[in-house]
């Protein structure tokens, strides 16, 4: 798993929750060691240190490493063991010194001869690449700075002292500044050469006048100190931006949403005799792409992004008649990195029921199956409707966004997948529970069929097509109501087997950190599929008549009664 998600802190979080559920107040022992993602012994060396401090900053008294497969020790990392617990032993953990900054560690350590301060960096849009920054003390009188095996890093200049920051860890070491000096000379230093901050554009959905669309757009902070922003957002040839830069201040770690107006270009109908227009970029679909750059102080972020509308327009669907009753309804497409596997997705709802739609493109007939609910061929749902989890972890900056800390990414992950009783739609994991395997026997009471829900799975042979469909009641997604303009985090996981899912996360740029399935509690299985989008209920399908309405009812109920 990428360690830029965090997901070893988070672990600890996890345990942590689930300690003081049973009653303890303390952690005695943390346990740390091999990583099979370390992509270089440099980079197991590292996660050696980082892990070992994180273990440490969530309380632990001891901290073991282990090596699980017997191999021999990797050098890199017992050189680097050797000189953190020579650093480190005898020291008492201080805490946290970027504590309200995501993304960004720095941990402090006071023992009688020397204090010492490890920081480190997980932003970055490449997880291959350590990031390659700077951090850079004005006054570096008193700080000498190593690195995980104990050589001096660093250029002075002057009295300026610069060592390097990314995914490896550095020691900065004072004999001379007491605990809280060297605190504030951590907090108070520039960083430069990683990003300043994550930019997103979450989602694209209709405005209160017809034409108009919002994209909202997502600026979280990275840096220990307030920064001055202005966003700008170029949209597609055609569409005309209301706002072209907005101004505003982000303090340190702080998340904030910004929207823009935009005004899709209008096109008068030709006469009919008029010949067919000649392709323009202003004629292409969605996706639309979007380009975003902020500006933070003297750095710039820049990020172009393919955004769908994500809405959900009001309409009753008739589930298990194919794509009867989904007309007119605009559909998001995904596919996967081979692109012999594509997929339409369209949701609807009305006052009762959340509705979703998929037509899966691909060259063979059989669906596949597996010994879970979500194995083969089963298409994942998730819904987001809490911000946060509902236990005392994350409370630093609640109203900052999206800090460090426990999250409840998904409350509702359900599936779509063939049983012996037929298609159904399975319940996987609802609110205020953990997710694991179902495995026979051990039944829990959120696992099984929804109750009130309708799923059909159809093959349509001549167009190489699998249709899933789904009627899900509005009840089982509580608190989901059925009222337009509601905005709630959705995702959806098409499976593949023998490849990688089709993820909706990838087709929306979700940024990798935030779409990686361990970063945020109660996802804790890596299976887990989290929902970082923003889907907009919207009211009824623009350009249906009422009577076309009526006659769509009228033909899904013939083909109901024919199919009887």
């Amino acid at each position: 798993m990428n360690l830029r998600n965090g997901a070893y802190r988070r672990s600890l979080d996890y345990g942590l929750q689930l300690a003081r559920r049973a009653g303890v107040k303390r952690v005695v022992v943390g346990q740390t060691g091999e990583d099979p993602g370390a992509a270089s012994p440099q980079q197991l060396a590292w996660k050696l240190v980082t892990r070992h401090v994180l273990s440490l900053a969530a309380g632990a008294e001891r901290v073991y490493v282990g090596y699980g497969r017997g191999v021999p020790m990797p050098l890199p990392s017992a050189a680097a063991y050797a000189w953190m617990t020579h650093l480190l032993g005898g020291a008492t953990y201080q805490g946290e010194i970027w504590e309200d900054v995501p993304l960004l560690e720095a941990h402090l350590f006071v023992a009688p001869e020397r204090r010492v301060a490890v920081v480190w960096s997980w932003v970055g849009e490449d997880p291959a690449s350590p990031d390659r920054g700077a951090l850079v003390f004005e006054n570096g009188a008193g700080l000498e700075a190593r690195d995980v095996v104990g050589h001096t890093v660093g250029i002075w200049k002057n009295a300026r002292l610069i060592v390097p920051m990314g995914e490896a860890p550095i020691f900065i070491i004072s004999s001379e500044l007491n605990a809280g000096e060297l605190r504030d000379r951590v907090r108070q230093a520039r960083i430069f050469g990683i990003p300043p901050a994550t930019i997103w554009l979450r989602n694209l959905a209709p405005g209160n006048s017809p034409g108009r669309m919002v994209a909202t757009l997502w600026v979280q902070s990275h840096r220990p100190y307030r920064l001055d922003a202005m966003a700008g957002l170029l949209p597609p040839f055609g569409w005309r931006a209301r706002d072209a830069k907005q101004k505003f201040g982000l303090d340190a770690g702080q998340a904030r949403e910004v929207t823009f107006e935009l005004d899709m270009p209008t096109v008068a109908a030709p006469p009919k005799d008029a010949p067919p227009p000649a392709e323009t970029p202003a004629a292409v679909g969605p996706p639309y792409e979007m380009q975003i750059a902020v500006s933070l102080g003297e750095e710039w972020v820049r990020r172009t992004q393919a955004v769908w509308p994500t809405v959900i327009p009001q309409r009753t669907i008739e589930v298990g008649y194919a794509l009867t009753g989904w007309e007119g309804i605009e559909p998001v497409t995904v596919q996967n990195a081979a692109g012999n596997v594509r997929a339409e997705v369209r949701t609807a709802w009305d006052e009762k029921f959340f509705y979703f739609s998929a037509v899966v493109h691909r060259e063979r007939d059989t669906f596949r199956g597996g010994r879970y609910a979500t194995d083969g061929d089963a298409l994942q749902l998730a819904w987001g409707l809490a911000d946060r989890a509902d236990d005392d972890f994350g409370q630093r900056g609640r109203d900052r966004g999206f800090p460090r800390g426990a999250f409840r990414d998904t409350d509702h992950l359900m599936a779509i997948t063939f049983t012996k009783e037929g298609a159904q739609l399975i319940r996987l994991r609802g609110p205020k529970t953990p997710l694991r395997d179902h495995l026979p026997g051990n039944q829990d009471p959120w696992y099984g069929p929804v109750e009130g829900a309708t799923a059909d799975i159809s093959r349509e042979t001549s167009e190489k097509a699998t249709y899933y469909a789904a009627a899900i009641p509005l009840k089982a997604l509580a608190p989901l109501k059925g009222e337009r303009g509601r905005a709630l985090r959705f995702g959806f996981r098409i499976g593949d087997p023998g490849n990688p899912p089709i993820e909706w996360s990838a087709a929306a740029a979700v940024p990798d950190y935030l779409a990686g399935p361990g970063s945020y509690l109660p996802m804790t299985y890596i299976d887990g599929l989290p929902c970082q989008t923003i889907w907009t209920t919207i009211g009824p399908v623009p350009g249906q008549k009422v009577e076309e309405k009526k006659a769509d009812a009228k033909k899904a109920e013939e083909k109901k009664a024919d199919a009887k």
